[in-house]
């Protein structure tokens, strides 16, 4: 399984790069939600990879620590900013690929993740901050779609 997380809301500070914006309180609780939904379908996700976007570190911090058994998150600077589907299923093939197949958890960003989720699933309801998408990536199939309250 291929799970995709938007980052939380992140707040919009006057004068503060787009890379450093940090989440707010409502984004924070969407992280840990999020951490909470992840344990509840994926108990042991393989890894944790996360854009290097505070808002999206930050988000995969709390998510992980409400998760409680996921692995500390990687940062992968090619998450950073747009990539297109062969790029980010090259950079998960370590733990997509093979006998490998196990739960790999994307912390990122739009468009490009609801792009994503098109991609391979044809579903285009995009992806509010803090929500959490479930794919199986052999048959290509959207499983859960879950949106913080």
């Amino acid at each position: 399984m291929l799970w995709l997380l938007r980052h939380g809301q992140a707040d919009h500070p006057p004068g503060l790069d787009d890379a450093a914006r940090p989440l707010t309180k409502k984004g924070e609780q969407q992280a840990r939600a999020a951490g909470a939904a992840l344990r509840a379908h994926a108990p042991a996700p393989a890894v944790v990879i996360a854009s290097p976007r505070v808002r999206a570190r930050r988000t995969a911090e709390l998510a992980v620590a409400a998760h409680g058994a996921a692995p500390e998150p990687v940062v992968f600077d090619e998450i950073g900013g747009d990539y297109s589907l062969p790029e980010l299923l090259a950079l998960l093939s370590p733990w997509t690929e093979g006998d490998a197949r196990v739960d790999v958890v994307v912390v990122g960003h739009n468009p490009t993740l609801a792009w994503l989720v098109h991609q391979l699933t044809r579903d285009d309801r995009g992806l509010s901050t803090g929500t959490l998408v479930g794919i199986d990536l052999v048959g290509r199939r959207l499983l859960h779609h879950l949106r913080p309250a």
